[in-house]
């Protein structure tokens, strides 16, 4: 069951936070620039306003109003590209969070094999056995004390069998 899980590297949640972390930084030189932008268009508006002589250069304004738009482009690609790697991390932990449920139930099962002895005696009970007979009931309660013994916290299942 674990090994059937393809590993893909890109899904590596470090990874991942680390390009999180990159995007974040990203994204707040963005608004700095932004905001530098925008202030830039308020004073030179303001400019305008006192300016009488309407000498303001419109080029200052179009190149500010331009600088504004690239802004938000990019920082709609900022945030687009923070809410798709929070996406994937999510997705990433999900994953995880299935392997160590896989994991967990594969280690439960060998705990429970772990646990269990069985042991099964099986003897010529025949007349012509009758000598070794009394040698093997002591050899086997021998075995099975020992076993208990070792065993504790185990599943025993005993089994005896005897044919004639």
């Amino acid at each position: 069951e674990i090994g059937e899980e393809e590993e893909d590297d890109s899904d590596n949640e470090e990874d991942i936070q680390q390009q999180i972390s990159d995007a974040e930084k990203k994204e707040a030189k963005v608004r700095v620039d932004l905001d530098e932008s925008m202030k830039a268009a308020q004073q030179l508006m303001e400019k305008s306003k006192s300016d009488t002589t309407n000498n303001l250069p419109t080029e200052l304004l179009s190149q500010c109003n331009t600088e504004i738009s690239n802004c938000n482009d990019q920082l709609d690609n900022a945030t687009k590209s923070l809410e798709e790697l929070a996406a994937k991390l999510h997705q990433c932990r999900l994953k995880r969070r299935m392997r160590e449920s896989s994991i967990k139930k594969v280690l439960d099962k060998l705990d429970a094999v772990e646990n269990k002895i069985d042991v099964m005696f099986i003897m010529d009970a025949s007349s012509s056995m009758r000598s070794y007979i009394r040698s093997a009931k002591k050899t086997i309660r021998k075995i099975v004390e020992k076993i208990k013994a070792d065993g504790k916290g185990k599943d025993l299942r005993l089994g005896f069998v005897a044919y004639r």
